[in-house]
């Protein structure tokens, strides 16, 4: 993960009010809103025509990817030009040369992005990991790892004598991937369609995402606080997205995820606080509306500094 102090510099000094707060284009998709936390990844690798949802309109973004879909979207992410149709397809003792599927799984063989298992076999329709996804995107992408330094302790789940270690140290370097609250990476977890499709965008838009990432709680504004002076001098007002935290420059765009339902808006900072323990950000009430109800009071967040 990286440190504040890489960041800093990059906070924007700019009014709060000319933050974007909502999402007014149509979506793509029935169930991924502009608060969903992989929207822009989704709509961005949409738009490139790399993927696309179900006949209902749905994406169905925590519904968990196999190995087979997950090298369709990756191949789709990272093209070359070399064509497979003149060469035989694999013989996975698994696999079915007419599926949809053996284009891909073909194409990844002969590029080396995969190998299969031990016992001959594929398992295309077993969900891939996170660490499995990794591998195949960096292959994919031809990113060299060659030179990187592997920390002792990677993360919690993820021994650095591990096969992936290379992998997933280039994701925590890189801001791909960050250390969740139990200092784990979700080595081994299924991993959904929203986060495939979030890896593949964060590393082709490295300057998108920070990968300073911080966890805890978010509580909101009394409003006996809206048109009073903030710390930076701004007006509040609770109908902004603006957001208090004790160390991070005013202007830091953030987004502020809840861990509860993985709902997600974006937030400028303009204020210091909260002075408590039992929270890192304070939010204006419509924003900590438009992910928790408002009844909820505190809740388990993640947030990310975003370069605007």
């Amino acid at each position: 993960m990286k440190t504040l102090s890489t960041f800093l510099s990059l906070a924007l000094l700019i009014s709060s009010a000319t933050l974007v707060y909502a999402q007014d284009q149509e979506n793509l998709f029935t169930d991924v809103n502009g608060q969903n936390r992989y929207f822009t990844s989704i709509e961005t690798l949409a738009e490139e025509g790399v993927i696309s949802g179900y006949s209902n309109g749905e994406f169905r973004p925590f519904q968990s990817v196999n190995r087979a879909e997950a090298l369709k979207v990756i191949l789709g992410s990272f093209p070359r030009f070399e064509t497979f149709d003149d060469v035989e397809p694999p013989t996975f003792s698994d696999t079915n040369p007419h599926a949809w599927y053996s284009p891909y799984i073909t194409e990844a063989f002969y590029r080396g992005i995969v190998n299969g298992y031990d016992d001959g076999s594929f398992l295309p329709h077993k969900e891939v990991n996170l660490v499995e996804a990794l591998k195949m995107i960096f292959e994919t992408s031809r990113i060299d790892l060659s030179s990187d330094k592997i920390e002792k302790d990677l993360a919690h789940d993820a021994p650095a004598s591990e096969w992936f270690a290379p992998y997933a140290q280039k994701a925590l370097d890189e801001g791909i991937i960050y250390k969740n609250i139990d200092g784990e990476i979700g080595a081994n977890q299924p991993l959904s369609r929203g986060q495939l499709v979030d890896l593949i965008y964060r590393l082709k838009h490295p300057e998108k995402y920070s990968g300073w990432v911080q966890l805890g709680n978010a509580t909101y504004y009394h409003d006996m606080f809206d048109g009073r002076t903030t710390a930076s001098g701004e007006i509040f007002d609770q109908t902004l997205f603006t957001a208090a935290h004790l160390e991070l420059p005013f202007g830091t765009h953030l987004r502020v995820t809840n861990r509860n339902n993985n709902e997600t808006i974006e937030v400028v900072v303009n204020d210091r606080g909260p002075y408590n323990e039992h929270a890192i950000l304070d939010l204006s009430r419509d924003a900590f509306d438009a992910i928790a109800h408002l009844g909820s009071g505190i809740i388990p967040i993640e947030i990310e500094i975003i370069n605007k």
